[in-house]
C-alpha cells in the first residue's frame, strides 16, 4: 500500500493536489489546510456523487458548486446573482431559475435580509436526488459486473436510463421527500431495485438480482 503520506510532502511552500485526490479516492475528509490550499489554488471540492447526480442539470450542478466554493470556511454564501452570472457565463435569469430549481430538489435553502439572499447547502445525506442516484448506480455496477459489456452497453444501461427519466423513479424521489427516515430509505432502495429487476427482466429477458447492500 501506498504511504500517504508521502504525499503531503510539500514543494517550494506548494501544497500538492495528489494529497485531496488520495483522500477523496479513499473516502477521507481532507485536513483544513488542505481545502485552504485548494480553495486559494481555484480547485474544486464538489462530491463525485453530485457531480454524477442523475436528474440534476449541468447548469444546476455548476450553480450550486460556484455557490458552495464561494462559501469557503463558512456556513453561508451571500455571492450575488449577477456574480454568479459572470463567473459561468450565463443570464442572470438562468442563474435565478436554476437557484429555484436546486432549492426544489433540497439542495439549497435562500433567504432574503435587506435585499441581500443567503445561502445554505442543505444536509446531503437527506438528498433525495442523490440517495435515488447513488441507488441507480449501485444497479447499475451490479449488472456491468455480470454480463458482457457489450450487451450491458445496448440494452440494460439503456433501460435504465429510461428508468431514471420515468414518472415511477419520480415517486420515488417524492416518497423519499415525504419521509427521509432510515427506515423508509432502505424501503424505498428494495422497492426500487425490484423495480429495475423486472422492468429489466421483462423488456430485456436478463434476471439478476440486485443486492441490498
Amino acid at each position: 500500500m501506498v504511504n500517504v503520506l508521502s504525499y503531503y510532502e510539500e514543494v517550494e511552500g506548494k501544497f500538492p493536489v495528489a494529497a485531496y485526490l488520495v483522500d477523496f479516492s479513499q473516502g477521507l475528509d481532507p485536513a483544513e489546510r488542505e481545502i485552504d490550499w485548494l480553495y486559494n489554488k481555484g480547485y474544486s471540492t464538489i462530491p463525485h456523487a453530485i457531480r454524477r447526480c442523475k436528474r440534476v442539470s449541468p447548469t444546476e450542478k455548476l450553480v450550486l458548486e460556484e455557490i458552495y466554493m464561494s462559501m469557503g470556511f463558512k456556513s453561508e454564501s451571500t455571492i450575488t446573482r449577477k456574480a454568479l452570472s459572470s463567473l459561468l457565463d450565463i443570464g442572470v435569469d438562468t442563474v435565478r431559475a436554476n437557484i429555484e430549481k436546486l432549492q426544489e430538489k433540497n439542495f439549497l435553502e435562500v433567504y432574503e435580509y435587506n435585499e441581500r439572499y443567503y445561502y445554505y447547502v442543505r444536509p446531503l445525506p437527506l438528498n433525495p436526488y442523490l440517495i435515488m442516484s447513488e441507488l441507480t448506480h449501485s444497479a447499475q455496477k451490479e449488472y456491468q459486473s455480470n454480463m458482457p459489456k457489450s450487451i450491458c452497453d445496448r440494452g440494460v444501461q439503456h433501460r435504465i436510463g429510461e428508468i431514471v427519466k420515468s414518472k415511477d423513479y419520480t415517486a420515488y424521489i417524492q416518497r423519499l421527500k415525504s419521509d427521509i427516515s432510515y427506515s423508509n430509505v432502505l424501503a424505498v432502495q428494495n422497492d426500487y431495485f425490484r423495480y429495475i429487476e423486472e422492468v429489466i427482466k421483462d423488456k430485456n429477458n436478463i434476471h439478476i438480482s440486485i443486492p441490498d447492500n
